[in-house]
């Protein structure tokens, strides 16, 4: 059982997978809803998210500018950042455009992002929060616990620990040099965070 989606940005996709230890539900539970919330759009219009609701699958899910959604499922929480565009599928979530704070609590948790110009997976206790550059390769900056970043192209992984920056290279040409950021500014600016 996995969830599987595809992120598409600016001329290109990424594919996320997150694989439930337990064979939960694809079930993701609104935690909070922050400054102007998410929209919801169907074929009857649109709604706001509403919170301590399940999101509903198949419908394209838009948080507002200035806004944020955190949703809680089986042992992980996911918070999509403002203009963040994305859809829960059977076995997936697609985002479309927008940011993601990841944060297991379990080790047993694992997360795949696919796209056509990488593809990574991401298992251990902690945070990062994820971003795709513009040439299709991953930047991906550890907050807290240790996170293993595996590049399923060249099979290279390594340990991403807080305050490191890790760059994915597009192609399966493994990763860039490992970057060194300052937590505290970072977590004063963030609007993830």
């Amino acid at each position: 059982f996995g969830l599987r989606g595809i992120l598409f940005g600016t001329g290109f996709w990424l594919a996320l997978t997150l694989m439930p230890d337990s064979g939960a539900k694809n079930l993701f539970l609104v935690s909070a809803s922050i400054g102007a919330g998410a929209l919801i759009s169907s074929s009857d219009g649109a709604k706001t998210v509403g919170r301590a609701s399940y999101l509903p699958q198949g419908e394209r899910v838009s948080v507002r500018p200035r806004g944020g959604l955190e949703t809680l499922a089986a042992g992980r929480t996911l918070r999509f950042g403002s203009e963040t565009i994305f859809m829960i599928e059977e076995k997936g979530i697609v985002l479309y455009e927008g940011s993601l704070l990841y944060r297991t609590r379990k080790t047993g948790n694992r997360l795949a992002l696919n796209s056509p110009e990488a593809e990574i997976s991401l298992d251990g206790m902690g945070s990062v929060m994820l971003e795709v550059e513009p040439n299709g390769g991953f930047k991906i900056i550890g907050l807290l616990g240790r996170v293993r970043v595996t590049d399923k192209q060249s099979k290279r992984a390594t340990q991403l620990l807080p305050g490191e920056l890790l760059f994915v290279k597009p192609g399966g040409r493994g990763f860039g040099d490992l970057v060194y950021v300052n937590l505290g500014k970072m977590t004063k600016t963030s609007f993830l965070v």
